[in-house]
C-alpha cells in the first residue's frame, strides 16, 4: 500500500513526510486519527471507495477494516449514550445530482464510503456550498446495532471538531428535497434505516 502511495505523491515532498511517519508510527487504534487528518490516506481512500476501484480497495483493506473496527468500538462504547438525533452535512452537489435525489423521494440512497457529520447545523452550513444533508438517527436501529456510527472527536486528528462518522455502506431514505430562499441552500431531509429493510 505505501509503495503506491509513495509513487503517487513522489512529487509532494509534505505528503511523503506523512507516509514516511504513517510507515513508522501506525497503529490500529489511530486508524481514525489518520482517517480525519488531512493526508494521503484520506484523499486516496475516499477516492478508491467513490471509484469502487478493486486494486486499491484491496491493497488499502487492512487500514479501512482499522477503521470500521474503531468505529464499531466506539459506537459501542456511547451506545447507552448516543443523544444525537439529529446530523448534518454540508456539502456540494450538481443540478444532475440534486435532480436524482429529488426523484428518489421515498426510495433509499448510499454512499460509497465513511459519512462525515455534525451535530451542529451552523458548522454544516459553513461547508454547505449548495446542498445541506439533515438526517435523522432512528435510535432503535442504532440500537439493534443495524446502523454503526459515532461521535469520533475523541479519536479524530481534529478533536475540536464534533463529528459524527457513519460506517461504510449506512443506508438512508429520502424523506425530501426542498430549497430554502432564505438560507440558499437545498435542504436534502434522509432517515437511517436498517440494511434488512423490506425495500433495500
Amino acid at each position: 500500500m505505501l509503495d503506491c502511495c509513495r509513487y503517487h505523491y513522489r512529487n509532494n515532498p509534505s505528503q511523503l513526510r506523512l507516509i514516511d511517519e504513517f510507515d513508522e508510527r501506525y497503529k490500529s487504534e489511530h486508524a481514525i486519527s489518520w482517517y480525519t487528518r488531512d493526508s494521503f490516506l484520506y484523499r486516496i481512500i475516499n477516492k478508491a471507495l467513490r471509484t469502487e476501484n478493486i486494486d486499491a480497495l484491496i491493497r488499502l483493506r487492512y487500514f479501512i477494516i482499522d477503521v470500521c473496527t474503531m468505529l464499531k468500538l466506539k459506537h459501542d462504547e456511547q451506545q447507552q449514550q448516543q443523544q444525537k438525533s439529529k446530523v448534518y452535512r454540508g456539502l456540494k452537489l450538481t443540478d444532475a445530482e440534486i435532480e436524482q435525489l429529488k426523484l428518489n423521494i421515498g426510495r433509499i440512497i448510499s454512499r460509497n464510503g465513511f459519512l462525515s457529520t455534525t451535530p451542529s447545523s451552523t458548522i454544516a452550513e459553513m461547508f454547505a456550498a449548495n446542498v445541506i444533508f439533515e438526517i435523522e438517527i432512528n435510535k432503535l436501529l442504532s440500537e439493534q446495532n443495524n446502523i454503526i456510527y459515532a461521535d469520533i472527536s475523541s479519536l479524530s486528528y481534529m478533536q475540536d471538531e464534533e463529528e459524527i462518522l457513519f460506517d461504510l455502506g449506512t443506508i438512508f431514505r429520502v424523506i425530501s428535497v426542498t430549497y430554502s430562499d432564505n438560507r440558499r441552500l437545498w435542504i436534502v431531509s434522509l432517515v437511517t434505516i436498517a440494511d434488512d429493510d423490506d425495500d433495500v
